[in-house]
């Protein structure tokens, strides 16, 4: 008897003739002439196809015909030219009845069968034949499944129960049920309406204890369980706990919404860091500022002098539940160091993690005390200075720099140390305050006056608003500095009064008059100092500018609460911007960066670029390999280095940088800390003028060397972010001479051209040529229509010029390459990234050194992967399409396209055969499309030459907003 009773087709006198037939003895039912009628079989997986011929009788016409599987309808479905319909008494009276039990709307259900047979046979199969056939196997069973997703479901909890390895079958059985999904999709089924909560806790529990990989994380999305809430994974968590499956639960906690149902530092923090999985908690928190503070405040509570990483675990796990623990990582050195890399990370102030800053200046007064102790015979007064600002306070922090002084068996700085704080034994260890009472019992040590005492510092103190100044002695030395030693330092050839401490607003204003209003500076010598802090971004705490004749010390701290910030804006800029002063820096990348922690030298500098900067290390050692005998004094089996062997090669004495390391945010500063700042910055001037002089009698250096800004005020630009020459157009032949680069390569990039001529340049004009390990940046350039390509092979160099050369290309290059490039291209061909910025950031300052404004109109006008510029812009018909022949279905002509205007493009664009794009014979990636784009997004663009595909989604606004300062307004 038929389950279709009272849907019989036109031609049958009643239900019991339409009968289903076996494969080799069909009953024939009576049936008008229709055409061709489908009937299931008693086969589970068959149908069977009647065909009519011209007999006689009703009865002679029916003949059996072919039996096909599902698997080979489908197929034959697919060869048809046009899509296949079904009989019109099929159509109208079997479909409708069965279509809503049915996942495929095209072919009728056979009779449900038994789910664990056909899981039987899918793991049967593969375990016999693997991959081979499997899709076959998997679709047909699939299709007669009532719920696909809890049918994969079972699959993958058998397949688990049989073997431990199941990662494999699981990656194989999630990519045939992704087709599955993408073709039922397409036909405008909502197979998704049946995924439930339960089906989603299932298929959590079937996966939780596979490694977190792309075939996991697309089963994640399949299901949506990373749209499901959180709590709905609560009892399979509590579940991994007891199975001890810590990463994987850290794993699932970055896919799915975990964290708010989550002991966080039980079952999350703990164990990870425990087991060295940093990274996933650092995923797991993310940029959420709420989750930020709960991991440091979790390291700051295991960051006690009596409560560690250890205790917590103590606490928390009894032996052997935490397994593979790391013992390296769980040490407080360890701790602190991850710690101190978080609050760099999330720009955190320190000061409001007491017990990580309280261990962070342990750890940095410990290292001054060993400093001082093995630079005995030296001044030592700085390193007192910042043990005393580092300890502050802090009772412990107290306490602990007298027993680590009582180390060392310096027993009258200890003492020393104790009285100053009005320490009592209490605060002290037994043994320390012991020791200590009996030295003061029996007098056995010295009474020192400590450098940062009352009195001291009041004897040393100077006056503020620009009236400090310092005295030199009879003997040649500055404020008895310096005076007792038998080592020769370089001397400034200027006096105590031409030093100035710019801290206030009347010596402020007297350095805005001589360094900007002013015509005669032409050259000055810049450097900062900050206090050691062990930190990668310092805050500048003195900026010194130095004259020929006048030295300037800006305390900047004290500026920036009584100068508005736009009037030093303005100051910086019209300074740094010049083209009338000579800058001179030395390794002064790094001062830039510290200087730019100041919100009014950021936004001095902001929308413009440094011009005649020279750093003269660079310059140094251009000309030390142009000519070794340059420089009159050797620097073999000299310990200098740095800046105090510049200065030693020009004049034979090297710099005295026993200050170097001082606490410059103290005030007011001590005489010996003035004069090393001044001397600092002054001799930059001094080697300068001492290089230029010199040149005169090397005539093969001068045309690499720059001259001084008087003779030749346009010579010297350099790149901001580093400080290296970017000025001279010079390129050196084989035999050494040099010449100009337009005489030697002929045509320059017309970026180049139009700058020279100081013509505005665009996106369009600019041809660049990045260096590998500048390559994060390409993406920001080619998102704004920049022609960017990338030298891959970042050893060979040579073919790295020859490539810019033969594409018109500037090069964009980072540390020593720049000196190599500049030398064979001209340094207008060669710009100098800083590679410690940001990728962005590194994109914006080409666009600001080329004074290029962006348009919105060129935003995504180039591919981001092979930097082609040639989109072809596409319906979503055309990607269904594309996606059909791609999935094997054979089509022959476009006449199912609705519009005469995407058939043309469908030919003119692509091989309908080979579903390629007909200019370069690639095939678009339309596979890759993400299943909800199609209900969102209606037009579509192929890169022709990769077949990348794109939409306009959420990035093109989020791009424009990154971008926003450097837009057109």
């Amino acid at each position: 008897m038929s389950k279709y009773a009272g849907c019989v087709p036109a031609g049958f006198e009643d239900e019991d003739e339409f009968e289903y037939c076996t494969p080799r003895s069909a009953s024939k039912p009576r049936v008008d002439n229709t055409g061709l009628t489908f009937a299931a079989s008693d086969s589970e997986d068959e149908l069977v196809c009647f065909a009519f011929d011209d007999s006689e009788t009703p009865a002679d016409r029916f003949k059996l015909k072919t039996t096909y599987t599902l698997d080979q309808a489908a197929k034959k479905k697919k060869k048809s030219r046009k899509a296949w319909k079904p009989p019109p008494g099929v159509a109208e009276a079997v479909l409708p009845a069965v279509r809503d039990s049915y996942h495929n709307p095209l072919f009728p259900k056979p009779p449900t069968p038994d789910n664990q047979t056909h899981i039987d046979e899918i793991i049967t199969h593969w375990n016999t034949s693997g991959k081979d056939g499997l899709q076959t196997v998997f679709e047909s069973r699939l299709q007669c499944a009532d719920c696909p997703f809890k049918f994969v479901c079972s699959v993958i909890e058998k397949f688990k129960t049989q073997t431990t390895s199941c990662l494999a079958f699981v990656e194989s059985i999630t990519d045939l049920f992704l087709k599955y999904l993408t073709f039922t999709t397409r036909q405008g089924l909502a197979v998704h309406s049946e995924l439930t909560p339960e089906v989603q806790q299932r298929l959590f529990r079937s996966i939780c204890d596979l490694e977190i990989n792309a075939w996991t994380g697309q089963l994640i999305q399949l299901y949506r369980l990373d749209k499901a809430s959180g709590g709905l994974f609560v009892p399979v968590v509590g579940e991994m706990l007891r199975s001890k499956q810590f990463k994987q639960i850290g794993q699932f906690a970055i896919r799915l919404d975990l964290y708010p149902y989550c002991d966080v530092e039980k079952e999350l923090f703990i164990p990870l860091l425990a087991q060295g999985h940093n990274s996933i908690v650092e995923e797991i928190v993310g940029e959420d500022e709420g989750r930020q503070w709960d991991l440091l405040n979790f390291l700051d509570s295991v960051s006690c002098p009596d409560y560690h990483l250890t205790d917590a675990i103590d606490q928390h796990f009894s032996s052997g539940e935490l397994p593979k623990i790391q013992h390296d990582k769980i040490r407080p050195q360890a701790v602190m160091k991850l710690a101190r890399r978080l609050i760099k990370k999330y720009d955190v102030d320190m000061e409001r993690l007491p017990n990580i800053n309280r261990a962070n200046k342990l750890s940095q007064m410990e290292y001054w005390i060993r400093k001082k102790y093995s630079t005995m015979g030296d001044n030592t007064d700085n390193m007192d200075e910042l043990i005393h600002s580092t300890v502050n306070d802090d009772i412990q922090l107290q306490a602990a720099l007298v027993q680590n002084v009582l180390t060392f068996n310096d027993r009258s700085l200890a003492i020393a140390y104790y009285k100053y704080y009005n320490l009592r034994p209490s605060h002290l260890d037994e043994y320390t305050a012991t020791t200590l009472q009996e030295y003061l019992q029996s007098g056995d040590y010295e009474e020192i006056v400590l450098p940062f005492d009352g009195g001291n510092a009041a004897a040393s103190a100077q006056p503020s608003n620009g009236d400090q100044t310092t005295e030199q002695q009879p003997d040649g030395s500055w404020g008895g500095w310096g005076a007792a030693s038998n080592v020769s330092y370089y001397k400034m050839g200027i006096s105590a009064d031409n030093i100035i401490i710019v801290d206030g607003e009347n010596m402020f204003m007297h350095a805005a008059k001589t360094l900007v209003q002013s015509k005669s500076v032409r050259v000055i010598g810049l450097d900062c100092e900050w206090r050691p802090n062990f930190q990668r971004t310092n805050q500048v705490a003195l900026l010194q500018i130095a004259t020929p004749s006048l030295v300037y010390l800006f305390d900047l701290p004290a500026l920036s609460q009584t100068i508005v910030d736009d009037v030093l804006s303005e100051f910086f800029r019209r300074i740094f911007t010049s083209r009338r002063i000579t800058k001179l820096g030395f390794g002064f990348s790094g001062d830039l960066k510290s200087l730019s922690s100041y919100s009014f030298f950021d936004n001095a500098l902001k929308d413009h670029s440094i011009h005649n900067l020279v750093e003269l290390s660079s310059l140094i050692e251009r000309i030390e390999k142009s000519n070794p005998d340059f420089f009159p004094y050797s620097a073999e089996g000299s310990s200098e280095k740095g800046l105090s062997l510049a200065v030693y090669k020009c004049f034979g004495v090297c710099l005295n940088k026993k200050e170097q390391l001082s606490d410059w945010e103290r005030r007011p500063l001590r005489d010996p800390q003035i004069m090393y700042a001044a001397t600092d910055a002054y001799c930059l001037v001094d080697m300068y003028n001492f290089i230029t002089e010199r040149i005169a009698n090397f005539p093969e250096l001068s045309t690499s060397v720059p001259h001084r800004i008087s003779t030749n005020p346009s010579v010297e630009k350099v790149d901001q972010l580093n400080g290296q020459m970017s000025g001279e157009f010079t390129a050196t032949r084989v035999d050494g001479s040099q010449r100009r680069v337009s005489d030697v390569f002929g045509q320059q990039p017309m970026a180049v051209e139009k700058r020279a001529r100081g013509q505005p340049i665009t996106v369009g004009d600019l041809r660049l040529l990045v260096d590998t390990m500048l390559h994060g940046m390409v993406r920001y350039l080619r998102m704004w229509g920049v022609d960017c390509s990338v030298a891959h092979d970042s050893d060979d160099q040579d073919r790295t010029v020859k490539l810019a050369l033969r594409e018109k290309r500037i090069v964009l290059t980072s540390g020593k390459s720049y000196q190599f490039y500049c030398k064979h291209l001209g340094s207008n061909r060669v710009l100098n990234i800083a590679p410690a910025y940001k990728a962005i950031d590194q994109a914006k300052f080409v666009f600001r050194h080329f004074a290029i404004t962006l348009d919105k109109s060129v935003l995504f006008s180039r591919c981001l992967l092979c930097n082609s510029d040639n989109y072809i812009t596409v319906p979503v018909e055309i990607i269904q399409a594309l996606l059909r022949i791609q999935g094997g279905e054979e089509i022959y002509d476009d006449s199912w396209l609705p519009s005469q205007q995407l058939r043309s493009l469908m030919s003119d664009s692509f091989d309908l055969r080979a579903g390629t794009i007909r200019s370069s014979g690639i095939a678009p990636g339309v596979s890759a499309l993400p299943l909800e784009v199609y209900d969102t997004q209606r037009d579509y663009f192929i890169c022709s030459g990769c077949g990348k595909v794109f939409w306009e989604g959420g990035h093109y606004d989020r791009v424009l907003y990154q971008f926003k300062d450097c837009l057109a307004h």
